[in-house]
Parts: structure tokens; sequence; C-alpha cells
């Protein structure tokens, strides 16, 4: 609470004549939406678990009521209540109004004690009910509907009327004895009530001066939205507004405003200015108005951090500068041209210094924690300099109307300033004003409809848990969201931002499909983006470290957290850990995946995230409890099979090489006249598809190497070579059994049997055809950051290609490994292989004991998915019966077509 700031002794005279005097009012006039609470539903739920063994809740439901005053009625859709009156308890809040009947005194002792404990509320508050006898009427009706009405007499005082409301209304069992909880909400705020305020102040007093530091086009929780909302603000007064983050996101909102509406509101922004001339900015910097005697300048300032939506609204060419860099050459200007110089703005960590910019007076505004009664305060300075630090940084308080009056004196050689800062707080007692649309409890998404509800209750999805704060209860609800979003936009996962909820449910009660379209009144559109895995383990540790912040309330109000659907907090998307140099098909927000910079389907989805998530609601409405569960805590809807075909090298080289010529030409020492006729024809595919599904891998590889060259030297017979000519697959299948420590050798690992066919491509008798059949019983590892795939097995080789048939036993190693660098990226890949074979009776001279091949790929991209690759290939064998070695070593540079493809999530 602020006391009265003494910047000067107050009864300090003024030097000389006096010269000119003025006096003028600064309104903050923004978007407020209706605000009212309930408080019984939590404080039953905190009795029903303190005393379980004494409560039992039957029924609970939120519906639309009437008050006036302390007053209250509602109706409800089902009642099976006759006609009666009953003697009932009222409780009575500033927030509030409630009736128990029949007044069991040990029940409502301890409701009493529970709803002043701050253990009850995530926020600590305690809400203090003053208690009086009263008599109930119950009515049913021929439609079957029950009316409950709680007055305290037949008639309303004069001046009142019957306001709409929010209700709710409980059932249960207290010791054996039914009891009835039902409760009506005390509405306040409202544009209507602000505008009767207004209208009051008006007539007492200096004019007055509409501002506003943005969303002028609304928020989630608004009351009215875009131009709708614009047109009220305007109606109320409002002249001139700053641009914040929810202009931007509005921004063709804005642009269709100005346009249809050049004499209504003007919006101002002193650092929105375009990146190629930051001197010049996209909207008016500031404007001077002459009201009460005094020149005043309204300067607009747009936070830094509102930059994220530059992109989204279509602004890239444009910048949001430093606040106090773009303001300091056009004060000095503005000191000549204004009497008052007014900096407004929505203060947060990127503007404080706001405060402290010299040659402004005062600054608009500061939020802060609502009270019910705003303190006022006032401030003096005599002797003001023109390039002294503001005087005053007014406050706001959400549910009230404040006012700044500046009152200026000039003499000839002095200037005087005193400010005086009041709240009128938009109270119930204010009735709405006759302009402005009432409050319909239908705009909060409660109605007497009878239909089942979309979203069941908290206790039945988490039967057992200590109730949810408002912020928790926001984050499982989009990350639900981004669960369903993923499954019907054939995504792999989804990242959403988790916008507040205008209105929280109690735990106990079911969500109406009203209430979840509110939630949803986001006007976010819904896209498609392509992140590899580096940008998705970057979004996964920026939504952990947001939903800490947001869970301890430390995040600003103008960040949201982050909802991850279709992904578990370990980071593992169909079951695997993320692979950095994979890609993702990922549902998100345009402007989400805008300010993050990751790449977008043009086509997109076509829709908005409101409309997607509540058909995708509809489409799952009456699921058992345990899978909204699943849905809130990320799991995917079901479990899919994941396929993805790696082609890890296909090139082709064919060369033909004709030369014609007279033997006169034997003499001349030239290459290309020397040479001789040659035809080449090469080619190799190495191909893997793997199939994903919870903890099972099913790995095929399909590898062919083929290579002939024909040489015709000149009179001579034409020589064959074949220097590849080889066609293997390999099939496995492995069980995930658990993780590694060593991410770079990988992140998971279990049992596998793998099988293999080799042979050729060309038979070469007079030897007979290859064909070796293989069995690996053994140990993968894989998913590793640079080791992908490594195989230890037992190696059963079955060689038809003998005669007779033989069969070898041995030892087999596999591993592929894969390293990136860079955004093209750059990429090292490699291949080992190595079989090891035991001594047998049967041996023959030609068998191995060890082969091993290594392949080793520096690709460098050239477009797309074609790459030049220089290699070197190293194969090295020994035989079984003596120790004699040898080797074969290939160097060279392909130009070839690699890439990783997912053909449930991607086009080829």
């Amino acid at each position: 609470m602020r006391a009265a700031l003494l910047i000067a002794a107050l009864a300090a005279p003024l030097h000389g004549q006096v010269a000119s005097a003025g006096s003028v009012r600064l309104a903050l006039l923004e978007e407020i939406g209706t605000s009212l609470s309930l408080s019984l539903p939590a404080t039953l739920e905190a009795l029903s678990r303190e005393r379980a063994s004494s409560v039992i809740m039957r029924e609970n439901q939120v519906i639309p009521g009437y008050y006036s005053g302390d007053d209250f009625f509602l109706k409800i859709p089902r009642a099976d209540f006759q006609t009666s009156t009953q003697p009932a308890v009222a409780l009575v809040s500033g927030q509030e109004t409630a009736v128990i009947y029949p007044p069991v005194p040990s029940f409502v002792e301890a409701l009493l004690r529970a709803a002043a404990d701050p253990a009850t509320f995530q926020n600590q508050a305690v809400f203090r009910f003053s208690t009086a006898p009263l008599t109930v009427s119950l009515t049913r009706t021929f439609e079957g509907e029950g009316l409950i009405s709680a007055r305290r007499g037949l008639e309303l005082p004069p001046g009142s009327q019957w306001n709409n409301t929010v209700a709710a209304f409980h059932r249960l069992s207290w010791e054996g004895k039914e009891i009835t909880v039902a409760e009506a909400g005390k509405v306040f705020s409202s544009l209507g009530r602000m505008a009767t305020a207004l209208e009051r102040e008006k007539a007492n007093g200096p004019p007055i001066i509409g501002l506003s530091r943005g969303r002028v086009f609304g928020t989630p929780t608004s009351d009215l939205h875009g131009a709708a909302l614009a047109r009220a603000l305007e109606q109320l007064g409002l002249r001139f507004s700053a641009v914040s983050g929810a202009e931007l996101r509005n921004w063709q909102q804005l642009h269709a405003y100005r346009q249809e509406r050049p004499d209504g509101i003007r919006f101002l922004s002193a650092n929105l200015s375009y990146s190629s001339a930051p001197a010049i900015t996209l909207l008016p910097a500031h404007a001077l108005v002459e009201a009460g005697g005094l020149r005043v300048a309204v300067v607009g300032i747009t936070p830094p951090s509102a930059a994220r939506y530059l992109p989204e609204a279509g602004l890239s060419h444009a910048q949001i500068a430093d606040p106090v860099a773009s303001l300091r050459p056009r004060l000095a200007k503005l000191r000549q041209e204004a009497d008052l110089v007014v900096l407004l703005c929505e203060l947060g960590p990127d503007t404080t210094m706001l405060r402290y910019v010299a040659g402004a007076d005062v600054v608009l505004a500061d939020d802060v924690e609502d009270l019910d009664s705003p303190p006022s305060a006032e401030a003096f300075q005599a002797d003001r300099g023109p390039l002294d630090w503001p005087l005053w940084t007014m406050q706001s308080f959400y549910r009230s109307l404040d006012v700044l009056e500046t009152a200026m004196t000039r003499s000839a050689h002095t200037t005087s300033l005193r400010i005086k800062e009041s709240h009128i707080p938009l109270a119930p007692s204010i009735q709405p004003h006759q302009d402005f649309p009432l409050f319909d409890p239908a705009s909060f998404g409660i109605t007497r409809s009878t239909e089942p509800p979309l979203i069941p209750a908290a206790q039945r999805i988490f039967p057992g848990r200590s109730p949810r704060g408002n912020r928790t209860a926001a984050l499982e609800f989009w990350t639900m969201a981004a669960s369903l979003l993923a499954e019907d936009s054939q995504a792999e996962l989804a990242i959403l931002p988790a916008h507040p909820q205008p209105i929280q449910l109690s735990d106990s009660m079911d969500v109406p499909e009203g209430v979840a379209r509110l939630w949803l009144e986001t006007g976010e559109n819904l896209a498609l983006a392509r992140m590899n895995g580096a940008q998705v383990r970057a979004a996964l540790g920026e939504a952990k470290r947001l939903a800490a912040a947001h869970s301890r309330g430390e995040l600003p109000s103008d960040v949201l957290p982050l909802a991850l659907g279709a992904m578990s907090q370990d980071g593992l998307v169909h079951g695997l850990p993320l692979q950095d140099d994979s890609f993702y098909r990922v549902a998100t927000t345009r402007s989400l995946a805008a300010a993050k910079g990751w790449e977008q389907d043009p086509a997109g989805p076509g829709t908005t995230v409101d409309d997607a998530a509540l058909k995708a609601l509809r489409r799952r409405q009456g699921s058992p409890a345990r899978s909204y569960r699943d849905w809130m805590e990320g799991r995917p809807v079901r479990e899919r099979g994941l396929w993805e075909i790696n082609f890890r090298d296909a090139a082709l080289n064919i060369q033909n090489t004709k030369i014609v010529r007279d033997d006169a030409f034997d003499t001349v020492p030239n290459s290309r006249i020397q040479g001789n006729d040659e035809l080449l024809i090469g080619g190799v595919l190495k191909t893997d598809a793997d199939y994903f599904l919870s903890r099972y891998k099913w790995s095929n590889s399909l590898e062919l190497e083929y290579a002939r060259s024909r040489l015709r030297p000149r009179n001579q017979a034409t020589v064959s070579n074949l220097t590849a000519n080889r066609a293997s697959f390999l099939t496995s299948a492995t069980r995930r059994a658990g993780a590694v420590w060593a991410r770079w050798l990988a992140q998971s690992w279990g049992p596998s049997l793998a099988l293999q066919y080799e042979g050729q491509l060309e038979n070469t008798p007079p030897l007979r055809r290859r064909q070796v059949y293989s069995a690996y019983p053994g140990v993968e590892f894989y998913d590793g950051t640079f080791v992908r795939t490594l195989r230890l097995a037992a190696n059963i080789k079955r060689d038809l290609s003998r005669d007779p048939p033989d069969t070898q036993y041995g030892l087999r190693t596999r591993a592929l490994v894969s390293h990136s660098w860079g955004p093209a990226p750059l990429s090292l890949e490699g291949e080992f292989w190595a079989n090891y074979f035991f001594l047998a009776p049967r041996d023959q001279p030609q068998d191995l004991r060890l082969e091993a091949n290594a392949n080793i790929k520096l690709r460098f991209p050239i477009r797309k998915y074609l790459n030049i690759s220089p290699f070197i290939d190293y194969y090295v064998f020994c035989l079984k019966s003596r120790p004699i070695w040898g080797y074969s070593a290939m160097t060279g540079i392909t130009i070839g077509f690699s890439r990783l493809w997912k053909p449930q999530y991607e086009r080829f």
C-alpha cells in the first residue's frame, strides 16, 4: 500500500507570479472481464478429504442464477423435492451468498472452519462468512425443474434489481443426514459497471482522457472480442492505446479497424519500427491533445517481449527497439510541444526502466494485486525540471476504474506538478450501464443443459489426488488437447501454449461443453511444423522450465507455459528417445511456430486449435476416466506403430568410353587418345526399414552392390572385371529391456534375433551361386546419438553354395554410426561388421576364420537429399586353416541420394 509521496515540501511557496495552470485526469479504459468466484465447491472438497468418513458427495452442479444484494434464487434442471419451505442458515461474504438446509450446526461449523483455512486454497486466500437464520422456498415446476429461493423479504429494496450470476448446487450426506448447499456468486467488474462509474466521474472534476496500454481487441478472458470490444471501448471514451503483444497477435483486426474507424481509437508505438529504417515507426509514436488547459503528449511503448508475435502478424520486416533508446531523441522535442508527457505501456521486466526515463512526467501503468478497496495516493513536486524522472508510476487494479488526476502550475521561473491517484471499485453495488450488455452466464459456458458432460470431473480422472490449483488445471487441459490434436492431425506430437481458463471449476464438477468451449476461445490457428529432434528437445526443456515457474506463480503474465502431447515427460516419442538429427511432424499453433522459427507446412490443416480440439473432445465424449488421465499426462491417444525408412545410400555409376582412331595416332602423348574402349556399370543401394511399436523394434536391411567393367584394349581380347556383386537382406526383432547411461552409445537395449540372406546379383560360373543363410541370436544396443545400432550376437551360418552344404558357428558384430554438424548438415556415416568362426573338423581350405568390413563416408549435401560423399571401404579376411591374411581397400567419391523417411507422416 502506498502512502502519499512528498517530493518537495507541500508548503513551499511558488517563486514568481503564476503564468498558467491546468488540470486533467487520465483514466485507464481497458478490456475488463466479468469477475466472480464461488469458494464453497473447493471448501466442500477439502471437508470431504478431512472428514471422509462423515461426508458423501452426491451431486454437484454449476448453473445460472440470479442475485440482488444478498438475496438469490436459482433453477436446477432436475428436482427431486416437493414445493415447501425449509429452515436454513445463510452464509454471506463480499464475494458470494450461500444457504444450507437443513442447518445442521456441526456441518455449518465444519464448513466455516474449512473456508477460513488457508490450506484449502492454492493462493492461500481465506473466505470469511457471516451467518444468519433464513427460510428457503423450494418450488417444483410442472416441467420437473426446481426453484430454490433465498430472500430476506418479499420486495427488493428501492433501486435494486435482479442480476444474472453463476450459482452452484450441492447435495451431500453429513454423518448420515442429507444436506443441500446452494450458493450464488456476486458479479464484479464488466465494461457496463466501468461505464457507470466513468459517467459519475465525468460529472465532477477536470476533463478525462481515456487511455489503454493495449489488449483493445481482447484476450481469452474478455467478455467481448475483436472489433466488438474495440467499438465498446471507443464508446466508453478510449482515445489512445499503446500497442501490446495482443495487438500484434490481432494485427489484421487492428489494420481493419483503423481503416473502418479513422477517427476512432489511435494506436501509438514509439519503438515498433522498420528493421531497415529504425527511425521510422509503423504507427504514430505519440499524440498531442489539449484538455483542461494543458497540452498533453501521450507516447505509446510496445514491450520488447512482444517481438515473438511479429512473424505471425506478417511483420518480419519490423522490429521492437529498446524503449529507452527510442524515447531519448523524442522526449527533448516533446518537452517543447507539451506541458505533460505521459508514457503508456504495460510495465514488466523489459520495460521497468521507463520509470527512470528523463523527460517524462507520469508512467501508466503497473499491474498490482487486486484489492477490494484499492488505496488512493498523492504526490507533489515543486520546481519540476523538463528532464526530471517521472514523478509518478500509476498502479492498475483489475476490478476498479483507475484514474490519475494531474494538476500543473507554471510561473515565470518554476513549474509544479501535483498527482492524485484514485481507484473506484467496480463492485456489485454499481449497476451496469444500460448501453452495455449485461453479464450472461452462457458466456461462461454455464447453462441448465441436461446433456452429459464433455469432460469428467477431476476427482474421477485423478481419484485420491489432492486438489489441483487453477494453474495446474489449465496446463492439464491443454496437455490433453495436445494429445488429441496430435492424433487427429496425424502428427507425431503436439506443442501448444497453455492459455489461462476464464472460469475454473472445482475438482468435483464435471465440465460441460459450454465451459470447454469457453476455455477454447483462443483464436489460435492450427499449424503443422517440421522440427528436428534438437528443436523438440529444446521445447521439452522450455516446457519443463515454464511449468515449474508457472506452478510457483513466478511466470510473467504475458508468457504462457507450453503443453506437450503424445510425448512422455522423459522425452520419448513413439516410446523412443529423441534423435537430434531426425525430423518430427508436430501439431502446434501458427503463432508459436512463427515465434520459434519452426518450419511450417504451407498448406496446414486450415482450421483453428479451438475448433479442432472441440471436435476431438466431442468425438471421445464418454470415454473412460482413465483415458482422460492418460491424455492429461501427455500420453498418446493410442499406440501407433512407426515406420522409418532410411535410404542410407543410393548411387548409380554408368560410364561408356569409345575411341576410334588410326594407328598413326600411336605416338601422340594424350591419354584420351591412347585410352581404350570401356563400359563401366556400377551401383549401390542400402536401405533400412524399421518398425517400432511400444517396446518392440522390427528392423529390415536391404543391401545391393554391383560394379562391372568391360575393357577392350586396342587389338586385344576383351577383359571383364566384376568388383562388386552382392545382395543381402537382414531382418531382426528386438524387445526393449531398458536404457543405457551413455547416450552417444545407445539409449535403448534389448534381446534380439536376426536372420540374414547373402547372395549375388549375377552368377559367376564356374563357381556356384552364393547362397548363405545366417541366424544371429544376441543383444542389440540402439538409438544412440552417435552409434545408431550395435549388435553383439552368436553366428549360425548355413552355406548352400558349398557341396555338400556347410554349417559354421561363431560370433557376429555389426554397428552403424552417424553424426551430423551444422544446419545443412554435414554428416559422417559408417558401417562396421565382423564375423568370427570357430575351428571345426570339417573345415575346408577356402573357409575363413575372420572377415571384417569398415565403410566410412563423409556426406556433403548438394541439394535437399542429393549429396557428394568421399568414402573409404576396407575389407580384411583371414583363412581358417592357415594364418594367412589379406585385404581389399577402396576409396572414391560418389554422388548419391540419402534420406530418412517416415511414410506415415511425410510425403516422399
